[in-house]
């Protein structure tokens, strides 16, 4: 087994993308995200895979399960457009922290993802997974993190593994 890491800073940005990180090296690959400072109240963080330094913008599909007192389960939480991965809080800083796994991201097929996660959001401490997939046939070779409003901060790690 082969493994690789590269590390990325965030710094106040409403979205953060990160390029030309999956190549045909690595099979898979596990992305660790911690947000550090969010400027907006029960804010949300989500993802798109990118291709050339473009997002792609369509067919995500996904199912979010989050827990924060009582369980709630959402059928594409955010559109078909992106991923709904975390949750942010400004009055929060330091507690949420994302691992995100991408299947074969870098070959022309489905691409499928899950994610699981602990924060606190709106007071609450929460868990939160997601699964999906994105249904283009694209190669991808990076990602962006957004943040539904205001800014993030934080530190994203991508490993890439391969057999």
């Amino acid at each position: 087994m082969k493994v690789y890491r590269n590390l990325y800073w965030i710094s106040a940005v409403a979205s953060q993308s990160v390029n030309s990180v999956f190549t045909s090296t690595y099979d898979n690959y596990k992305i660790f995200v911690v947000i550090t400072g969010s400027s907006a109240d029960d804010n949300t963080l989500n993802m798109r895979l990118r291709a050339s330094g473009t997002d792609t913008t369509t067919n995500y599909n996904g199912q979010r399960m989050y827990i924060a007192g009582s369980f709630v389960q959402d059928i594409n939480a955010s559109g078909t457009d992106e991923w709904n991965i975390s949750l942010l809080d400004k009055d929060q800083p330091y507690q949420t922290g994302v691992e995100i796994n991408l299947y074969s991201p870098n070959l022309a097929q489905t691409t499928a993802v899950h994610t699981f996660n602990v924060g606190a959001a709106a007071g609450a401490s929460y868990i939160m997974g997601t699964a999906g997939r994105q249904a283009s046939s694209t190669v991808f070779d990076g990602f962006t993190l957004l943040a539904l409003s205001g800014t993030m901060s934080g530190v994203v790690s991508t490993f890439g593994v391969a057999k």
